[in-house]
């Protein structure tokens, strides 16, 4: 992570399009995708991904896909509500012109347990300043 990180510089993100994994009719990871901002992010992660490819762990066989996960369902209580929300704001997320600078790297353990998930942030690396 250092090496990345003090080789690429902070960089401008743009939101962009809401939506959800597996898809919007079925909610389980609900994200905002990544406009500006989205080559350099590809462009970081495939690096960590070749580094940590060196240490044994597999790289990842889905293509990377730039965006920030805002929430995950557990139930179905009140689904078709929150896909008509989804539907909604999906459509005007756009026109928000969300943004913000991406100037560090986390390393995040996530745990999930019966009453949902746990984070701990393991280290945090500042990318490259001008």
């Amino acid at each position: 992570m250092e090496d990345t990180c003090g080789i690429n510089p902070a960089f401008d993100i743009a939101l962009g399009g809401l939506g959800a994994f597996p898809r919007i009719t079925s909610p389980r990871v609900i994200w905002v995708g990544i406009d500006a901002g989205r080559d350099e992010a590809g462009k970081i992660a495939q690096e960590l991904e070749d580094k940590i490819s060196g240490l044994g762990i597999a790289k990842e066989k889905k293509e990377f896909s730039a965006h920030l996960t805002i929430a995950r369902t557990r139930s179905a209580f009140n689904i078709t509500a929150l896909i008509q929300d989804l539907k909604n704001l999906a459509g005007i997320m756009p026109e928000q012109n969300l943004r913000f600078q991406a100037s560090l790297i986390s390393l995040t353990k996530s745990t999930l347990t019966p009453k949902g998930p746990l984070y701990e942030t393991l280290r945090e690396i500042s990318l490259k300043t001008a």
